[in-house]
C-alpha cells in the first residue's frame, strides 16, 4: 500500500483493530499548539473575542463549530501524539 511519500505502509500498519489510518494535512498558513487541549483553549479565546454586543451569538456559532471538530476527534479517532522532538 503506497504512502504519501511514495514508500509503502505494511497492511497491518494501515489497518489495525478496525482502525483505518487517516492523515490530516497541516496548513502552513496557521500555527499549531503542543496539545489538543492547548489548541482548544486558543480557539476558545478566539471565539470569545468574536462575541460583541452587536452580535452576541458569534461566540455560540464559532464555539459550536470548534466543538463539533473536538467531539469528532474524541468519539471517532484514537489519537497518538507525534514525537516532534528534534534530535541534536
Amino acid at each position: 500500500m503506497p504512502d504519501e511519500a511514495g514508500g509503502s505502509i505494511p497492511p497491518q500498519a494501515a489497518k489495525i483493530n478496525n482502525m483505518t489510518e487517516e492523515k490530516l494535512q497541516a496548513n502552513g498558513m496557521y500555527a499549531d499548539r503542543e496539545s489538543l487541549s492547548e489548541a482548544f483553549k486558543y480557539a476558545e479565546e478566539i471565539c470569545k473575542s468574536l462575541d460583541t454586543p452587536k452580535n452576541s451569538l458569534n461566540y455560540v456559532y464559532s464555539s459550536t463549530a470548534i466543538m463539533v471538530i473536538w467531539n469528532t476527534l474524541a468519539n471517532k479517532y484514537k489519537l497518538h501524539k507525534l514525537n516532534t522532538n528534534k534530535v541534536k
